[in-house]
């Protein structure tokens, strides 16, 4: 495949969908459970920004302890699905 022929960049984010989705620790500065409506406006405004793809954690259960890191989350398919 040459240079020419190669598809084109594409970008994407990583969406928060999970509890503790970006540090494994107990310090909270508020509730972080990331519910379907800020899922929904993170998603139009990326759309807006021009990104091309949206990448949700996959976990159906989490960690335990403590922190219970990733232990509520949006069901990928349905959550996908939705948006």
């Amino acid at each position: 495949m040459t240079q020419t022929e190669r598809e084109p960049l594409q970008l994407g984010i990583f969406m928060p969908n999970c509890s503790n989705a970006y540090s494994i620790s107990t310090y909270r500065t508020g509730p972080d459970e990331w519910p379907y409506a800020s899922n929904k406006r993170i998603a139009l405004a990326a759309e807006a920004a021009g990104f091309d793809f949206l990448f949700p954690v996959s976990r159906w259960r989490g960690f335990g302890g403590k922190t219970n890191y990733l232990g509520l989350s949006q069901e990928t398919m349905t959550w996908a699905a939705a948006l």
